[in-house]
């Protein structure tokens, strides 16, 4: 099951919480589709919006790897991509958070 929560707590600051099924999503492209929502933006337009690629932060084939691969073990990680903070785990979760000055 693939859902998102919204919840910003003021103007400045916005996180996004998604639940994805990695067995049919690639944690990478699920973390370049919560960026684009977070930027309000669209998955064409992201790299225009933020200036800079997702491998200018992680490897995505890495992420892929590690997350995506059905461990036994759960892990968490976490990673900034300019002014958005990535966190997303093995077990599904994936939380995006910006704060903006």
């Amino acid at each position: 099951m693939e859902t998102a929560d919204r919840s910003e707590s003021n103007s400045a600051r916005r996180t996004v919480q998604f639940r994805r099924d990695w067995s049919t999503t690639a944690p990478s492209h699920a973390v370049l589709e919560a960026l684009a929502i977070v930027e309000d933006t669209t998955l064409l337009a992201l790299r225009d919006e933020l200036g800079t690629a997702l491998y200018d932060y992680v490897d995505p084939e890495a992420l892929d790897a590690i997350i995506g691969s059905g461990r036994s073990t759960p892990i968490e990680l976490s990673f900034e991509v300019q002014h958005l903070r990535v966190t997303i785990a093995t077990d599904g979760r994936l939380v995006v958070s910006t704060t903006r000055e």
